[in-house]
């Protein structure tokens, strides 16, 4: 089920429920990250929680972080809180507004005087900007939504539609996924008319590279 799929499903349900530890994280993770957790041994009850984010591209993967200890959410902590995925999304996606401006923030783009960009901070919560689309929509001033999430930990977003700041910043998003360690994808996401988050262009090394539009 897609994101927004769960995002319905949890709406249904009661709320913020104390069966639900306030440490729970959302990350991006590859598509392939359900695959790459079960190659490991991480199956049945012990199979780590995963939703489709971007279909083919992304993955949200639940954590926890208690101290300097981070663990996955498991199908059996779901099991023991009494909840589904589409609750933990939910319950998130509630908060996502709140936590925009404390989970990163806002830098000015080298060269472009008056440019900015926002990039997470807080490796263990790179999905929050993916849980609601409204709350990044009003964070960017700006119904064009760019956003990316070229290496584990990191998510960009930024304002589309100036073809300047688009090109300058899939620059900044191939080189952030062609360099680090735990790449992810170099797809360039934004929202379809029905709101659901699609790839709508593809990061490149040249700056004369494609603009991606909707």
């Amino acid at each position: 089920m897609r994101l927004l799929g769960l995002l319905a499903a949890g709406l249904a349900w009661a709320g913020p429920d104390a069966r639900l530890p306030d440490d729970l994280r959302v990350e991006v993770m590859p598509w392939d990250a359900p695959e790459r957790f079960a190659a490991r041994g991480a199956s049945g009850s012990g199979q780590v929680v995963c939703v489709p984010l971007v279909p083919t591209v992304q993955q949200a993967c639940l954590s926890r972080v208690q101290g300097d200890k981070r663990s996955w959410v498991t199908q059996g902590d779901l099991a023991g809180w009494s909840v589904e995925p589409g609750d933990v999304i939910a319950h998130m996606a509630s908060t996502a507004e709140a936590s925009l401006p404390v989970v990163g923030e806002w830098r000015e783009v080298q060269d472009l005087p008056g440019k900015r960009y926002w990039i997470s901070t807080d490796p263990t919560l790179s999905g929050t900007p993916y849980l609601s689309a409204p709350a990044v929509t009003r964070l960017l001033g700006s119904e064009h939504v760019r956003l990316a999430s070229p290496n584990v930990g990191i998510t960009l977003a930024w304002p589309g539609g100036d073809q300047e700041l688009d090109r300058v910043m899939m620059v900044a998003v191939y080189e952030m996924y062609d360099k680090q360690t735990n790449p992810i994808s170099p797809a360039i996401i934004g929202l379809d008319k029905a709101g659901q988050w699609v790839r709508i262009g593809q990061a490149r090394p040249r700056e004369d590279g494609q603009v991606p539009t909707p």
